[in-house]
This record gives structure tokens, C-alpha cells and sequence, in this order.
């Protein structure tokens, strides 16, 4: 149990680097150059899906940092 705990932190800490790489990646989109709307509503879902994972990975790492935070008071607790 304490080595999920103590490895929870670092665990968590790659699935922000995970969100933060689907945030990096790129991905080709079809636009209809005689559309300006359909520009806009891809530009849109692009800037959306990149908001949602910043988001999930803010909340994954403000996580992580109550975990390390709990690990810290535990080990000093063991002295």
C-alpha cells in the first residue's frame, strides 16, 4: 500500500505529461476553402478539445500535488 502511495505522485505526473502531449500533437482537418463557416467550426472543436485536455491535465496535477502532499506528512510522521 505505501508503494502505490509513494509511486502515486510520479504515476500522475505522467498522465499530465500524457494531456499535455495530446495537447502538442497535430492532426490534419479537412476544410472546405468556399466555406468560411466550416473553418470556423473546426478551428473551434480544435481549440475546444485542446481547452479540455490543458484542463484534465491542471486537475490530474493539482492531484498529484495533494498525493505528494499527504506522502511528505506520512513520511515525516514515520521519524
Amino acid at each position: 500500500m505505501l508503494v502505490f502511495l509513494f509511486s502515486l505522485p510520479i504515476l500522475l505526473w505522467f498522465a499530465v505529461l500524457a494531456c499535455a502531449t495530446l495537447v502538442l500533437t497535430t492532426k490534419t482537418y479537412t476544410v472546405h476553402p468556399d466555406e468560411p463557416e466550416d473553418a470556423k467550426r473546426i478551428y473551434l472543436r480544435i481549440a475546444d478539445t485542446k481547452q479540455t485536455w490543458l484542463m484534465r491535465g491542471l486537475y490530474i496535477l493539482m492531484v498529484s500535488f495533494v498525493v505528494l502532499f499527504v506522502d511528505i506528512f506520512f513520511y515525516l510522521a514515520a521519524w
